[in-house]
């Protein structure tokens, strides 16, 4: 099943420290559902609210997980996007957790060195 992949930082909720990273990898099925909702804007490019939907797709166990991964505690963080140097091989790179749906999530502390 291909996926379509997102790059978030996990940071406080006041915005002033950063945990660590995350990709999400979403079902292009479910990337298209999202964008026959909000269809690309032509030249203005792609509807921002497919980015928000995917995010808010993110269910309460799968945000326990990556808090816990992070070790940090579960209420205490939001996400935000960001691009990223290095992107996520699917076939090299194992996810750290399956999440629901066919969602798939390789999740990145600081003090972890980034895929090659």
């Amino acid at each position: 099943m291909s996926l379509e992949k997102r790059y978030l930082r996990v940071e406080s909720l006041s915005g002033n420290r950063v945990f660590g990273f995350f990709v999400i990898g979403v079902p292009i099925e479910t990337v298209l559902e999202i964008k026959k909702q909000y269809p690309d804007r032509n030249f203005a490019g792609p509807d921002p609210r497919v980015n928000e939907a995917i995010k808010e797709s993110i269910t309460e166990p799968e945000k326990r997980q990556i808090g816990e991964h992070l070790e940090i505690p579960f209420a205490n963080f939001k996400f935000e996007f960001q691009g990223m140097d290095r992107f996520v091989d699917e076939a090299t790179q194992r996810p750290t957790f399956k999440g629901e749906n066919g969602k798939k999530f390789w999740v990145y502390r600081l003090d972890q060195p980034l895929p090659v």
